[in-house]
């Protein structure tokens, strides 16, 4: 009898941790204008994140939306929380996603 063979999928770090339940989940907070301007620049160059929220990176973009925030929160209420926190500091309008890296699919 032939032993098939089985297509194991390497699971990276973070997917590993997830399983094991100890793993912040990604999040990409879109930010559109509505106030602040150079306030709202300087706020978000000096971002600073709650203990258990970490800041992948802070980008300025040209369109539709002129910041980018990604950072990785344990759960979706924490990550509304900060990204409430960035639209009230900034006067911005936030809309915030869940993020998927497309090697983990």
């Amino acid at each position: 009898m032939r032993e098939q063979s089985r297509k194991v999928k390497t699971l990276s770090l973070q997917t590993r941790i997830l399983y094991a339940g100890g793993i912040q989940v990604l999040f990409v907070t879109l930010l559109a204008p509505k106030g602040k301007g150079q306030a709202a620049v300087g706020y978000l160059k000096k971002l600073k994140a709650p203990r258990d929220i970490v800041v992948r990176d802070v980008y300025f973009t040209l369109g539709r939306y002129d910041s980018v925030v990604i950072f990785e929160a344990p759960d979706a209420k924490t990550a509304m929380n900060f990204a409430m926190e960035i639209g009230f500091a900034t006067d911005y309008s936030v809309e915030t996603l869940t993020a998927v890296p497309a090697k983990e699919l």
